[in-house]
């Protein structure tokens, strides 16, 4: 099992539009339906104006790996370099439900 909490911090006033290119071009989506993926979730901090939380559970290395040499992540990353000043990573092994990741993050999911 491999958990990333990603939390983009994005240029000042971008973090609408990150969201929304996200959203548009359907890259949440995508990555649902990749195999192996668990939990693919945005997150909005309540008083964090500027930044996107991510939460990703994929089944193991190798699905995480397949998801990283896909398009439209390749794509996510064509925005990030658009709309991000700074992008914050953090690995587990463990499984971690969406509300545990609001609550501890006091956020509330798109």
């Amino acid at each position: 099992m491999k958990t990333l909490f990603v939390s983009y911090i994005c240029k000042k006033g971008e973090r609408k539009r990150f969201l929304d290119s996200i959203l548009s071009e359907r890259i949440d989506v995508s990555s649902r339906q990749e195999q192996g993926n668990i939990q693919y979730a945005y997150f909005s901090p309540k008083d964090i104006e500027d930044t996107l939380l991510l939460l990703e559970i994929w089944e193991d290395e190798e699905a995480f790996s397949s998801h990283c040499n896909s398009a439209h992540f390749k794509r996510l990353g064509e925005l990030k370099a658009k709309y991000v000043e700074q992008t914050l990573i953090e690995k587990r092994d463990t499984l971690v439900t969406k509300d545990e990741f609001a609550y501890s993050k006091d956020c509330s999911a798109i």
